[in-house]
């Protein structure tokens, strides 16, 4: 139950392997592939909020998405709420639909 104990949650964290085929960019052209070691959470568990950074474009531009945690009833997962997005220096509003 990691909300049981928000500090040792906390922190910004280095992606260091996943599946997610939407993560890792798979589908994207190679260019706007996140670069290798260059995927971070930041985890607030107190403020129950997270952001996602990666670096595409040879390290030149960085995307990121914000997001609001909201635990759920069995105590160790949360749904997440995305909201606002970011590529370069353009900011957007995430739609209501935009969870995961």
């Amino acid at each position: 139950k990691p909300l049981e104990a928000p500090d040792l949650l906390t922190g910004c964290w280095r992606l260091i392997y996943t599946t997610s085929d939407s993560i890792l960019g798979t589908t994207r052209p190679r260019p706007f592939r996140p670069r290798y070691k260059r995927i971070l959470q930041s985890i607030d568990a107190r403020q129950l909020a997270a952001k996602n950074e990666e670096w595409v474009l040879l390290g030149l531009l960085k995307n990121m998405v914000r997001a609001r945690l909201t635990p759920r009833d069995d105590g160790r997962t949360v749904d997440v709420q995305f909201l606002r997005f970011g590529i370069g220096w353009l900011r957007i509003p995430a739609p209501a639909a935009a969870k995961g």
